[in-house]
């Protein structure tokens, strides 16, 4: 499905994220504004900032059809279709190796519409340690 003005539309909150000079993300919300979503984006790309991305915060768009057949090899190095982002992302690992999850709008491996549009988006999963349960001995009164 192509990004039309109609499927923008449709309910999806949006924002603008970039790299402050000094180092953080920057965020600006937009509510369902696409186009001065859109066009803070333009201006943010034109005057040289980095980092720059446009995001959905509530609807994952699918996969574009170009990317269909190569994002199997994709998934294999690491890289993921971030439905939010709108964009393909190399996705980190956490640090307790749960899951993996796009660096810039945190949406997981364990999201529904990421799992949906990677076929190999699975959840890392972690073994849990058994607790041995140690028996108490308790000693009997004599009386």
């Amino acid at each position: 499905m192509p990004l039309s003005q109609n499927s923008l539309n449709n309910g999806a909150r949006w924002e603008v994220l970039w790299v402050r000079p000094k180092g953080g993300w920057a965020r600006k919300a937009f509510d369902q504004d696409f186009s001065a979503a859109l066009r803070t984006h333009n201006l943010l790309l034109l005057s040289g900032r980095k980092g720059v991305t446009l995001r959905s915060c509530n609807v994952g768009f699918p996969l574009p059809k170009r990317y269909e057949k190569k994002i199997s090899r994709l998934n294999a190095r690491g890289v993921y279709w971030c439905p939010y982002c709108i964009t393909l992302r190399r996705f980190a690992l956490d640090d307790y190796k749960r899951f993996m999850y796009c660096p810039v709008c945190d949406a997981t491996t364990g999201n529904f519409h990421v799992r949906q549009t990677n076929p190999k988006a699975t959840v890392i999963g972690y073994r849990r340690t058994r607790r041995v349960r140690v028996r108490r001995r308790v000693q009997r009164r004599t009386r």
